[in-house]
């Protein structure tokens, strides 16, 4: 009697959702962009200072999508930075 067999193959942690991003680096486009619409919707006349923050808006959210070091993101590293100078030295006597 043949028995089927079903093998199972675990997912990565985080699967890719659109063009290699994951879930977690497109929550970072979406935050830009909805910056700048609220700074394109608050210039009531076109500056410099909007398209400053325009531009700076997206390049940040691109950059936190798509950066990575050691297959790590740039949010996780600043994370790891972050927590490794709040953390409290506990040195020896």
């Amino acid at each position: 009697m043949a028995v089927n067999r079903i093998v199972t193959i675990p997912l990565g942690r985080e699967p890719e959702v659109l063009f290699g991003l994951k879930l977690s680096d497109l929550i970072w486009i979406a935050a830009s962009a909805t910056v700048d619409l609220a700074v394109w919707h608050g210039s009531h006349h076109v500056s410099p200072a909007a398209w400053v923050a325009l531009g700076a808006a997206s390049v940040s959210g691109v950059a936190m999508a798509t950066v990575r070091y050691s297959n790590v993101s740039l949010p996780q590293w600043i994370w790891r930075w972050a927590r490794f100078y709040l953390a409290p030295r506990l040195f020896l006597p």
